[in-house]
């Protein structure tokens, strides 16, 4: 069976809007999750490295701005990929 198969089948009833949120939901809080963790894990580096207070909040802040100036530069061009590779030209 392929997904021909599935689009093509009467009897399969999915509500496409429910999945759709459903799978950006379960993104976001694997997003929120993940960012929580990064943030950790940089802040026992700044420790390791003696940085304490303000210095480690900016520190921490600063790198992950850096992350996400990368991973929003990421998205955008993997976001282009994706639209190009299944566009029905």
């Amino acid at each position: 069976m392929n997904i021909e198969d599935l689009k093509n089948n009467p009897e399969l009833n999915i509500n496409v809007i429910e999945l759709l949120m459903n799978v950006h939901s379960t993104n976001l809080m694997n997003s929120y999750y993940l960012k929580a963790i990064l943030e950790k894990q940089i802040q026992i580096i700044k420790l390791q490295k003696g940085e304490t207070g303000q210095e480690l909040n900016s520190s921490v802040q600063a790198e992950i701005d850096l992350l996400d100036k990368k991973f929003s530069k990421w998205l955008k061009e993997d976001f282009i990929s994706d639209v190009s590779k299944f566009s029905k030209d």
